[in-house]
């Protein structure tokens, strides 16, 4: 567990999956549906079944994965998820902070904590991000990501574009 300032990073358990489903809910509302960067039917359908209980509990249990979140107080307001591809590579699947948190350096810090979390020998992070969310695209961008590929998903007969990035890792890293 690592104190930064007032917020607490630490691993996610079982016991945190109350919370994480809600944040799941809140931050699909306010990172995807009150901005418009996709589709209510996407969000609700698709994009929510990542924030299941089964779901996060299957992360939580994966000896290749890790989540961590981040506490204030007892308010969760910030989470990340990152997978171990192969020995060299692993994927950030989630990066979210509550939006009354952005700002205050939460986001840095979880990224900073992957890093450092990944086992000795990964080379590259990668990561994705959906193209219609901009600020996603700059905090990237500033942290060093550089482009990878862009893909599609279809629903109900639309396209939801998605960008993948990559991060060289410079630093050595611990086992976790």
């Amino acid at each position: 567990m690592i104190q930064a300032n007032k917020y607490i990073v630490r691993d996610a358990s079982v016991a945190d999956l109350p919370l994480l489903v809600a944040f799941g809910l809140s931050v699909g509302e306010d990172t995807y549906l009150k901005t418009g960067y996709l589709p209510a039917a996407y969000v609700n359908g698709p994009q929510r079944e990542y924030w299941s209980a089964d779901y996060l509990q299957s992360v939580i249990e994966n000896d290749k994965a890790l989540l961590l979140v981040v506490l204030d107080g007892d308010q969760l307001v910030g989470m990340t998820e990152v997978e171990q591809l192969g020995p060299d590579e692993a994927v950030m699947w989630k990066l979210y902070v509550q939006k009354a948190y952005h700002g205050r350096g939460i986001g840095s810090r979880l990224l900073q904590e992957i890093v450092e979390c990944l086992p000795k020998g990964v080379e590259r992070l990668k990561t994705e991000y959906y193209d219609t969310n901009v600020p996603a695209a700059g905090f990237y961008k500033a942290k060093g990501f550089t482009f990878l590929e862009r893909k599609a998903d279809l629903f109900e007969g639309n396209k939801i574009p998605y960008t993948y990035l990559i991060k060289k890792l410079k630093q050595q890293s611990k086992i976790y």
